[in-house]
């Protein structure tokens, strides 16, 4: 009788740990972080295969690199929360100097996601406008920018192209 006592026990106990493992559903995403995804295109042919020595991709007022790529130049890079626009300075890099730097500007509304309690709140946004431009050399690498998608959440999607005319 004792046996059958403890064979029930476990079981017991082995479903109610199931049960409440079972019960316990965080749907929180795997991939949180809210970037804007960017390609870059050659302007003449609309095709994304630009290669670069490297391009470095930095927020003006921040001394933080955002992005810092080499060959086919699809990016990401996120916006601030605390203000609807953000200022990148992008430079184009040649034979490890900077050749030239252009800013882009975005504007766009932030939007707080809340998706389960269990979740850390997200902050989404949506672009309003881009604009480009070169204050420093003249040397003008981005020709013109459009935004291909809007809303700026954490699926992944190209949110900008950027197209350049850059000769090696």
């Amino acid at each position: 009788m004792n046996i059958k006592l403890k064979k029930n026990c476990k079981f017991c106990c082995f479903c109610i740990l199931i049960f409440t493992i079972g019960c316990r559903n965080i749907d929180c995403p795997l991939e949180n972080t809210v970037l804007v995804g960017s390609k870059l295109y050659y302007s003449d042919t609309d095709v994304s295969n630009v290669t670069l020595d490297t391009l470095l991709v930095t927020a003006l007022g921040t001394d933080s690199l955002m992005s810092c790529q080499k060959a086919n130049l699809q990016m990401s890079f996120p916006l601030r929360y605390s203000l609807n626009n953000d200022t990148l300075l992008l430079s184009f890099m040649r034979n490890g100097q900077i050749h030239t730097t252009d800013t882009l500007y975005l504007e766009h509304t932030n939007t707080i996601h809340f998706e389960n309690i269990d979740c850390p709140p997200a902050v989404f946004s949506e672009l309003k406008t881009i604009s480009w431009g070169n204050q420093q050399d003249g040397k003008v690498v981005v020709d013109s920018a459009s935004i291909s998608s809007p809303i700026v959440n954490y699926n992944g999607t190209e949110n900008i192209k950027i197209f350049v005319h850059y000769n090696n």
